[in-house]
């Protein structure tokens, strides 16, 4: 799991006390705007699975109270 943040993006020598401040524990990248036409990124946050072979497998813009159990499913199909 990478996280990209593309609207209040650090400096990158203030990246760690960013996530830390705001407890994030995974991995995370800075710049994420030079990211986000990448992936087509319209909305936040947006969450991404990829595949091992680089494939989108899933993409959900926004939350909903369901994402949990959403990602749940792709991810245990991705294990079969």
């Amino acid at each position: 799991m990478i996280g990209v943040n593309t609207h209040d993006d650090p400096e990158k020598d203030k990246l760690e006390l960013f996530l830390k401040n705001r407890l994030i524990t995974t991995k995370s990248v800075y710049e994420g705007n030079s990211i986000a036409p990448l992936y087509n990124v319209y909305g936040s946050p947006s969450l991404f699975i990829i595949d091992k072979k680089g494939e989108i497998v899933f993409t959900k813009v926004g939350y909903t109270p369901s994402l949990l159990d959403e990602v749940e499913k792709v991810l245990n199909k991705q294990l079969e």
